[in-house]
């Protein structure tokens, strides 16, 4: 009988010496996978901060080139179009006047009745430098239309 025991708890140890060690390998996964989602969340965020970033340069860009009006057409024929050539100006001055650092003009479109501005957005990754990801682009796009309804000028 003693020496069953004695193989029990022989075995028994050298099992817990095969095993020493698991646990920390088992932690070191853990914890890099820890960091590994912190940085995804982290830089997510960023990406879609400066995805609202360029969203909201677009779109105030278009809304603000869908003002320009021709007035003479305007005054001659009681219809709304756009002066294409004021509209894309005040488009690319609005984009370059609140841009933020690493924005770029990706296209301005402005025909009779609609503008499109397009902006995308370098932002600068933190955690996924690690992983070789040093930086991302975002874009944002906006198309505005004048708004009809004016029946008379000063309205």
């Amino acid at each position: 009988m003693s020496n069953i025991w004695h193989t029990v708890i022989g075995r028994g140890r050298t099992k817990e010496k095969q095993e020493a060690g698991q646990y920390l390998v088992l932690f070191a996964i853990l914890l890099a996978l820890a960091f590994l989602l912190m940085g995804l969340v982290f830089d997510g965020g960023r990406l879609y901060q400066g995805y609202r970033q360029a969203q909201l340069t677009a779109d105030m860009a278009a809304q603000a080139a869908s003002q320009c009006i021709d007035t003479v057409y305007f005054e001659q024929t009681n219809q709304v179009r756009l002066d294409e050539q004021l509209a894309a100006t005040t488009a690319r001055s609005y984009v370059l006047a609140n841009r933020s650092a690493g924005t770029e003009i990706e296209r301005i479109t402005v025909t009779r009745n609609r503008v499109t501005v397009g902006v995308r957005l370098q932002v600068e990754m933190s955690f996924m430098r690690l992983l070789g990801i040093n930086q991302a682009w975002v874009r944002g796009e906006s198309t505005t239309r004048p708004h009809y309804g004016i029946e008379h000028l000063w309205q």
